[in-house]
């Protein structure tokens, strides 16, 4: 739903090979071929399954609960920079309706098989049978990139963003049962939650194999950065020991 800014971006999915309805949100009107412009989330025409949000920080929370309000379930939130009380209360937001946000600060999702690329990736992704999940949305644009290349295909390719709300476990948990899906490679510069995240890695390498890299040294504000690096130490410690996934 972008309003306002980094516009060009999430208009693009309209030229991707996506079949399903394309609409975009914005005060002024927008003229693309593929996509059907309403000027408020309430003047949409139907529920979108799949949000993308690039507004200014500010506007992130009421966009959510206008969404929530309507009966969207799934947010991707590309905006940046929200400070606490702005992050808390799209949250708040998102709880009261029961919606689930990816990011924010993600570059978006890429889901091969639809033909979906609600991203700044600027490739299309093959389909494939690899999920890909990312905190580091540049990572996810060179994966892109480089797979273009060399005709690697994804089942899905998320970047997770600042994992507010979903995060590496509930992703694991998903793709972990997910019939396009026969393996899942993470790129992990800390973890929200270790505990949930072992549980679901022990779960899903049953099934299918589950790798996890870290970079050397995560770019991440200091407290935050603090806090996902000790749940990564420990979680890291504790698959070595009893869950047999490396890292």
């Amino acid at each position: 739903m972008p309003r306002g800014t980094r516009n060009q971006g999430a208009v693009q999915l309209g030229r991707r090979r996506f079949s399903g309805p394309i609409r975009v949100v914005n005060p002024k009107p927008v003229y693309r071929d593929g996509v059907q412009w309403a000027a408020s989330v309430a003047a949409l025409d139907q529920v979108p399954d799949l949000a993308i949000v690039v507004t200014p920080a500010a506007a992130v929370p009421a966009v959510i609960d206008e969404l929530g309000s309507g009966g969207t379930k799934v947010a991707v939130v590309l905006s940046s920079g929200l400070d606490a009380a702005q992050r808390t209360a799209m949250l708040e937001a998102a709880g009261v309706h029961r919606l689930r946000i990816v990011g924010p600060n993600s570059l978006g999702v890429l889901l091969p098989r639809s033909g979906c690329n609600a991203s700044f990736a600027a490739r299309r992704s093959a389909p494939g049978k690899l999920a890909f999940l990312s905190q580091s949305g540049a990572v996810v644009t060179a994966m892109a990139d480089w797979a273009a290349d060399k005709q690697v295909g994804f089942s899905a390719m998320v970047s997770m963003g600042e994992m507010a709300d979903v995060d590496a476990g509930d992703l694991v948990d998903f793709y972990a049962v997910n019939p396009n899906t026969d393996a899942i490679l993470l790129y992990l510069e800390g973890l929200t939650n270790g505990a949930k995240f072992l549980s679901a890695a022990r779960t899903a390498t049953r099934v299918k194999p589950v790798i996890a890299i870290r970079p050397a040294k995560a770019n991440r504000p200091a407290e935050r950065h603090k806090r996902t690096v000790a749940h990564w130490q420990g979680a890291t410690t504790y698959a070595s020991r009893h869950c047999g996934e490396q890292a």
